[in-house]
């Protein structure tokens, strides 16, 4: 008796593993809608970037950013990663999709401190904007990743995110659904299904997103007067972290998971805790706890809630943390140390009206436009 109940639960398991493998599609007869003639997606930069001189000029970003070789963008490409972006079957039980966790309404991030994946399990970190993306050397809170095109499989293969064990179980997976086929011999010549071909085609899309159409990019004489006096506490304040047209810090170098090159000027330790239990950069370098990176400030207005861990709800919270909550954390990035003691923790000692007015002028960073734009919107929602 013992060894049929022994042999039962064994099939069993045995069972369960080969679903996992093999998981059916359950989600049949829903199908993109996409218009007949093709979208247009952005391949280079808009004229007043490219063109444009002062605190928000162009700066480190460039055209070549966009369209790397190999996997330049075209609009059957980024068609095609639209719908792998916003196609659940990309999830083991058909749940879950890239853009169930990165909403267009929130700038591509999430409206939850941490997300759910597909069997309701919470993520570790908070997700992230990932709005001009193309203009980033590494990828994740950590930067442990180089290169977009390996970054875009990674939630597929989470046992937490979208629990993919084997790509090529979703190769075949995708191979048995009908409006694959022809996207993707439309973007690549071939109806082949390959991880390949996944990975460029969902770095086409993301590299598409581009958001360069606020108020600020109409130029300082578009803000009224309390923006324009937001902008003079920013830049007196938060300048060196965020400049550049993209509003966050420099180009990186390096992978931090495999080398020791990367710019650590494009993360920062902001004194959130005295010791940090998830420890980010540190992780990957010497005296770099609690380092994560400077994300681009385009669109804060909608990207909350707030850092890694997504502890902060409001933006008036982020802004009274760096006006009275930064702790004197041993490797506090230098930029938030008091210049006069060289190891306390810098006070703005804003007045409720100063945090109106930066609140303002952060406000002037949202790009409504890119949020309700037809090319980055969920094709199967009916």
């Amino acid at each position: 008796m013992k060894k049929l109940i022994i042999l039962s639960l064994l099939a069993t398991v045995i069972l369960i593993s080969c679903q996992k493998e093999l998981s059916p599609d359950q989600a049949n007869g829903v199908e993109p809608i996409l218009p007949s003639n093709l979208l247009s997606y952005p391949k280079s930069l808009p004229k007043h970037i490219t063109t444009s001189t002062g605190s928000w000029s162009g700066g480190g970003l460039d055209t070549l950013s966009l369209n790397p070789p190999g996997n330049k963008i075209t609009d059957a490409g980024a068609t095609l990663g639209r719908v792998l972006f916003y196609d659940k079957k990309l999830s083991y039980n058909n749940t879950v999709a890239c853009g169930s966790c990165h909403l267009q309404s929130n700038a591509f991030a999430d409206v939850k401190p941490l997300s759910r994946g597909f069997d309701g399990n919470v993520t570790t970190r908070n997700s992230p904007s990932i709005v001009n993306a193309a203009f980033q050397t590494s990828y994740f809170w950590d930067g442990r990743i180089a290169k977009l095109e390996d970054m875009v499989l990674l939630p597929l293969n989470n046992h937490i995110e979208m629990g993919i064990e084997k790509i090529e179980n979703l190769e075949k997976k995708l191979e048995s659904t009908s409006y694959y086929s022809k996207l993707f011999n439309d973007a690549f010549g071939t109806p082949e299904i390959t991880k390949e071909k996944l990975s460029k085609a969902l770095s086409q899309f993301i590299r598409s997103m581009q958001s360069f159409d606020a108020k600020i990019d109409q130029g300082q004489t578009a803000l009224n007067s309390s923006e324009k006096k937001g902008e003079f506490i920013f830049n007196r304040n938060c300048f060196s972290c965020h400049q550049g047209a993209n509003f966050r810090a420099g180009s990186e170098n390096g992978n931090t998971k495999n080398s020791t090159s990367v710019n650590v000027n494009a993360f920062a330790n902001i004194g959130l805790e005295l010791s940090y239990k998830d420890k980010g950069l540190g992780e990957f370098i010497d005296k770099r706890e609690g380092y994560f990176r400077i994300p681009s400030l385009r669109n804060i207005e909608h990207t909350g809630p707030y850092m890694h861990d997504g502890r902060f709800k409001t933006l008036e919270e982020v802004i009274e943390h760096y006006n009275s909550g930064i702790q004197a954390h041993p490797f506090l990035s230098r930029q938030l140390l008091d210049w006069n003691t060289g190891t306390q923790p810098i006070k703005m000692d804003l007045t409720a009206e100063n945090k109106e007015d930066l609140l303002n002028f952060l406000k002037t960073l949202t790009d409504q436009h890119f949020m309700n734009d037809e090319r980055y919107s969920d094709p199967f929602v009916r």
